[in-house]
């Protein structure tokens, strides 16, 4: 089956994605913005938290713990105080710059770390134009 897509759109949150038409509602296009519209708009703030505050967010995440037998309840805590923290490290990255970043993250036991790093790439693939890509093959 193929699925149409339409153009880039601005979604409510600030993410420019190309979204299957069969999956938008009816009233989507009431909501959406164009890639004009969308640089003519305030841009949104970003979550202001301390380092300290930023780190004890991504331990309380326990993205760690996350396993294939994990309740939706425990998934979606996770993932959510995991977007959150990514928000706010964004948000310290753009006030204090990337030292202040690299502080927080040297402070995450290595577990910790990885299953972060790997939340903040698979949210990064998904909410850009970035693809995973193989060799060809000769």
């Amino acid at each position: 089956m193929v699925v149409e897509a339409l153009p880039d759109l601005f979604i409510g949150e600030g993410l420019f994605r190309r979204t299957p038409a069969e999956f938008l509602p009816a009233n989507a296009s009431k909501y959406a913005l164009t890639m004009k519209e969308a640089a003519k708009a305030e841009p949104l703030k970003r979550i202001e938290m301390d380092g300290p505050s930023i780190e004890a967010l991504i331990r309380s995440a326990g993205l760690e713990l996350l396993r294939s037998d994990s309740t939706e309840l425990e998934r979606n805590t996770a993932l959510n105080r995991g977007a959150t923290s990514l928000d706010a490290l964004c948000g310290l990255s753009d006030t204090e710059g990337t030292g202040a970043v690299w502080d927080v993250l040297c402070e995450l036991d290595r577990g910790q770390l990885l299953s972060f790093a790997t939340f903040a790439i698979s949210e990064t693939a998904e909410h850009t134009q970035y693809h995973w890509s193989t060799r060809p093959e000769n």
